[in-house]
Parts: structure tokens; sequence; C-alpha cells
């Protein structure tokens, strides 16, 4: 039903309590928000079906009624709970839902409440499962995509895979034995101020890669070695302590291997252990890796640690730098081999100004400090690993030019944060620890925080470091809001390579796709992107677009896309033997193929300009892209290097055999593309 016709469209948004299908309804509220101002938008859930057969069997067959009445209670007041949260979820947006809710199986019931209720447009959020478990499981986007009577918008949610030590450790130390379950990280003041019980950071609440699982609008990520968790969207390998380099190297050298023994590459391990739980192939493990970011580190600082709490000399140290950052670029390699496209790679932080190291070596030298008191010559250390490592990336990007690799640039967030005047830091103790005793720096190495008769200062988010050797939260936060702003843009903005994340940073942080949606439309940077074919379905949906979704595109790119398929290399002649043919082989000639691609250029030319006409007589302004090559990868790899934001298909209708045994460009693109897809299949 076209905007402008008197009667609102209706546009339904599915929930269950994943936080897929919530993403979903973000995404939707931010991205097409001038359409649902306009819409009845509905916000449906599903009561599944009560299978008591297990209750049947603990109970002998005898389960008692008030049991099963309390289980189907108990899921009514669920999906209550659901579409409550939803709709104010939808008022935080200006606007205001309905609801409804039906009993049955999902994927059914959803299809049924489209044809009831006669909605023009079905959201869904995607689980983004591999492809044995769509065939065994079924997926819910892939049967409505088919069934629905409506166009599918289809979104899919961002993971995050974290390797590192102690910055980004979110529990793995204290549950990888008893020596990290008797750390100082496994006991209070560590986590006081936001979980108010420990949770294995080594700080006093949340971490950076907290803050960047919030923005993305991700739960925290659980560490690996917890179980019975969720790993949908991602999972942190991160473990305090860690090195980058193996324990064979440190004993090689006189220094005393770490009591956690879980380094990078141990890491990796548990990243491909991981990995085969949820893919079973490699093209399925590298189709999902695609869509999430890595964070290789920070990771190293305990290399140089170690050494430098022993004794050993920093021209010496010096020379561990190469073998240091030669295992970090190694790690990004791998995880780039396994599929990876987006990897950010912090450095290290500026580490002579931290408590640790200031208490450590002290200098009668005036000269041997900065202006904020800080040891230059051990800040000069840090600069040199991480120019390093900036070297070697520079090197491992054009090894892997389809892969977006970013440097983190943690010595410059940390000393935006020690240095803006304007934060509520106190001043007069930028460099001493909140949470330790004695000296000038609040901090003794013999007596850390969590020791018995050590506590926490009353104000931590007023002071930079938490314990002397990590900081706090609110140093964290601030740190966060540098990196993203800068490190994330770079994605979009430098490399014009969209990741497919997209959200509205409340800090007003934009670029990597990270908009915030109201600049957005004034610079008009949101790309929608139509895929045409010779079929009425994909000149449907480009109709269907421009009528439903005008006012939601208004201030976006429409690009046109039609694929020239390529040419085969191998066809068949078929000769007629009574009412039968029979088909022969043969090999095509150089001048056949150029003249099959020439006619398919001429053909995709020719379908450009009819959706070009389409598009100026409703006043819309396109881009048209045309190129050669199997169509389904070609529109997904368009979507990356075109950086596109909404993607949309006609649906064929091809039959599930046909699906099965040769394939759908939609049902490839609704796993492979790195952005939101829109199905509109026309009408019967």
């Amino acid at each position: 039903m076209a905007e402008g016709n008197m009667e609102k469209k209706k546009v339904m948004v599915a929930v269950d309590e994943s936080e897929f299908s919530h993403y979903a309804l973000e995404w939707a509220l931010d991205h097409l928000k001038d359409t649902l101002v306009n819409s009845d938008l509905v916000i449906f859930t599903v009561v599944p079906n009560t299978n008591f057969g297990y209750v049947y069997a603990s109970s002998f067959g005898s389960a008692p009624p008030e049991l099963i009445a309390s289980m189907q209670d108990n899921q009514e007041k669920i999906a209550i709970a659901l579409l409550e949260k939803a709709k104010s979820i939808c008022a935080k947006h200006g606007i205001v839902a309905g609801t409804l809710k039906e009993t049955g199986d999902p994927k059914e019931a959803i299809c049924a409440a489209v044809e009831k209720h006669n909605i023009q447009l079905l959201v869904l959020g995607s689980h983004s499962r591999g492809a044995i478990q769509r065939a065994f499981l079924g997926s819910v986007s892939n049967y409505c995509v088919h069934n629905a009577k409506c166009p599918v918008l289809v979104v899919k949610k961002p993971a995050i895979y974290q390797f590192g030590d102690s910055i980004s450790d979110t529990g793995n130390l204290i549950l990888e034995g008893p020596v990290g379950a008797a750390s100082y990280a496994a006991r209070l003041p560590y986590g006081e101020t936001t979980f108010h019980r420990p949770t294995g950071r080594c700080s006093n609440g949340l971490l950076m890669i907290d803050y960047l699982s919030t923005a993305l609008q991700l739960s925290l990520l659980n560490p690996y070695l917890k179980r019975g968790v969720s790993f949908d969207h991602g999972v942190n390998f991160a473990v305090a302590g860690s090195t980058a380099l193996n324990s064979s190297f440190f004993t090689a050298r006189g220094i005393r291997a770490p009591s956690s023994d879980s380094p990078l590459s141990r890491q990796l391990y548990w990243f491909r252990t991981h990995l085969s739980s949820v893919c079973h192939t490699s093209g399925d493990c590298a189709r999902i890796l695609r869509r999430a970011l890595f964070l290789v580190g920070e990771i190293g600082g305990n290399d140089y640690n170690y050494a430098f709490f022993q004794g050993k000399p920093i021209e010496e140290i010096r020379t561990y730098v190469p073998y240091v950052v030669g295992a970090i670029v190694n790690a990004v390699r791998e995880v780039i081999r396994l599929g990876s496209v987006r990897i950010v790679v912090p450095g290290n932080f500026p580490v002579g100004c931290f408590p640790i190291y200031l208490s450590s070596f002290p200098s009668t030298n005036p000269l041997a400090y900065d202006d904020k008191g800080c040891l230059s010559g051990l800040n000069e250390f840090a600069s040199y690993h991480n120019s390093y490592l900036q070297q070697s990336l520079a090197l491992l990007r054009q090894e892997f030019p389809h892969a977006v690799i970013l440097y983190g640039d943690y010595y410059t967030a940390f000393q935006s944060v020690l240095r803006n005047p304007y934060l509520r830091f106190d001043q007069t103790a930028l460099l001493r620890a909140c949470c330790g005793t004695g000296g000038l720096y609040n901090y003794d190495g013999s007596r850390m925080c969590g020791s018995p008769g050590v506590f926490a200062c009353p104000n931590p988010h007023q002071h930079i470091s938490w314990d002397g050797v990590h900081l706090t939260q609110e140093a964290y936060h601030h740190m966060s809001e540098f990196l993203i702003s800068s490190i994330l843009s770079n994605i979009q903005c430098g490399a014009r390579d969209k990741f497919y994340f997209a959200y509205k940073l409340k800090a007003g942080l934009a670029c990597f796709n990270f908009v915030e949606m109201e600049k957005e439309k004034e610079r008009g940077d949101r790309k929608v992107m139509v895929v045409i074919d010779e079929k009425d379905s994909s000149y449907h949906a480009l109709m269907w677009v421009l009528d439903n979704l005008k006012s939601s595109i208004a201030n976006s790119l429409l690009v046109i896309f039609c694929a020239q398929p390529t040419p085969m290399n191998h066809s068949a002649y078929a000769a007629q033997l009574g009412f039968s043919r029979i088909y022969f082989p043969f090999s095509p000639t150089g001048d056949m193929i150029r003249t099959v691609q020439e006619r398919n250029k001429k053909v995709s030319l020719g379908l450009m300009e009819k959706a070009k006409n389409i598009c100026a007589s409703r006043g819309v302004k396109v881009e048209t892209i045309t190129e050669a090559g199997e169509p389904g990868e070609l529109i997904c790899n368009a979507v990356k290097n075109y950086g596109i934001d909404l993607l949309v298909l006609g649906n064929d209708e091809s039959g599930a055999l046909k699906r099965a045994f040769v394939g759908s460009v939609s049902n490839y693109c609704l796993n492979n593309a790195k952005c939101p897809v829109l199905v509109v299949k026309k009408p019967e």
C-alpha cells in the first residue's frame, strides 16, 4: 500500500526472548522511523506449544495439573513481558505500538498473523545459524521469507570475538583453575561499582569491551570458560596475565613464566574449538566470521611486564618487540584466513603513567619524568612497540587487501583522558591508584588491591587508576568514547567499506556505519541497494520500496544493481529424436563467449535504464551498478564494497526442492550479505 494512500500501512515486528529480535526492532525504529510514524506498528510474539513429554516422563506419566497450568502461565507471563519491553523501546523512539500474541509454532504463527491482520511489512531478527543447524533446526526467517504473504525484512545482529589479557578479560582467569580462582580479581572490591560482586574483570566495573558491546546493543560478552551461557553474539577469549608469546620464550631467557599459561596461541585454540561447534564447513564458518568484529588485544604488555619486573634491562627487552608483534600479527593472519574481514589490533598503554611502574622504577632525575609526572623512558618503549606494530599491520594490509585491519590507539586514548582537565577526575590524584596502600602512588606490590586491610577509595569515578595496574570503569568509559569515534570510524570513513553494524550510539559518535541517525539523514549517508534482473519480481520489489519506504529513503542514496551472468564454459546442444531430445555437451568458442557477454551487458544496461525510468517517474534519483559473475556473490560483494545499509531483493519463488539443489539468490544473500535484507514477494 503506497505511502500516499489514506489507509495506514501495517508493519509487524516479531519478537522473542533472543536479543536478535529486539536488535531488529531497534534497527527498524532507527532506519525506517519516517515510515513507521505513518504506519500501524504491531509487535508480535508467539507462546510456543508446550512440550509436556519431559514432565510426564519425570513424573512417571502423572504430572499434576497444577504443574502444567503453572508452566503455561509462566510462558504467558514471559510473552507479555516481551511485548511490554518492545513497547517501551518503541515509546522511547516516539512510536506507539500495538501488540499481538498467539500460541503455536513460531514460524507458522507469524505467517498466519501476517495474512490474518493484512500486514504489509514483516521485520525479523536472524539468529545466523550455520547451514547444518538451519537444515535440522529450521530457520524462522528463511521460512517466513518464502511463506509470508508480505515483504520480509531480515536484520542480523553483529558478533564480537575478543582476544587479550586483563584489559579485556571478563572472567576466564577466575574460571581457569585454582590459581585464577584465588586471584585478586575473584574477590571484592573488584566489580563493586556496577556488578556489586567480583566477575573476574580487573576493575571496579565495566571494561572497554563492555562499552563496545553495549554500543552495539549486545549483551556483555561471556568468557569462553563459562559454561551454560550464550555465545550467539560472540565470545571473550581474553585471560588476565596472558602473553602474546608462549612460555618457552620466557624460559629460554631466564624469565619465570606467568602463573596462568593461556597465551595468545591457546586463546586461538579455544577459538577454533568454539568455531567447530557452531559451523561445520570452512565456507559456513567464513560466512559467520565475515559478519563479526575481532579485537586481537591489547596483548603483549605482560610479555614486557614479566621481563621488567624480573630485572631485565630495557635494551634487552626492546629485542623482544619483533617476537611479540610477530605473534600478534600471526594471530591476525590466522583469523583472516578463517574468514574474518574486520579486525582491530590495539597497541600498548603509556605504561610510564601507571602506579606499578612509577613505584617500581623511581628516578631522582627530574628529566626522567614528563610534564604529567610519567616516566618518559617507559613511555618511549611503549611507543616503540606501537610503531613496530603499526608498521607490521601496514604490511599485513598489503597481504590481505580485502580485510579491514585497524590499529587501536590505546596510547593516545589514555593520554586523552589523562590530559583532559574538563573530565571529572581528581587532578591531584591522576597517577594514584584508587584501591591500594602506601607511597606516593598508593600502590604496594606486596599488598595489592583485594589483600586484607587494603581498601578502595570512596570515589573511584574520580580516579583513572583502579589498582595501580588497571584502570577504573570511568577511565575505560572515556577511552571507549575516544576509540569508537576515532578507530572504528575509519572502517567506514577511511575505507568506505562499511561494516554492517547499525546502531545509535548515545555518545553521538559517527561512522563505521555506527551513525547517529539524525546526522545520517542530514548527510544522506545511508545507501539502499535494489537488485534487478529480467524477472518481474525484481521490479515489483523496486516499486514496493518506492511506494512504501519513500519517506525513509528520501535522504538516502538509492542504488540499482544488476548482475550479468557469466557464460558457461560447457553448454549442451539438443538434437531432436522423435518427441525426445538427446543432449550433447560441447565447448563454446571464445567468440561465442564474447558474444554472450556482450549480449548480457546490453540486457543489463537495458534493465537498469528501465529501473532508472521507474525511479525518475517517482522523483527519485539513483546510481546504477552492473557487474559480471555469479549473482549471489556479486550482490554480497557489492554490499560490502559500496557500503550498502539495506539490500532489497525480489523473491523468485523457487520451490523448496529447487532451492535445496539449485539454490536461491535471496537465501544466499540472507545468509551472506553484511547488511539487513528486505525480500519483497510478488503477490500471487
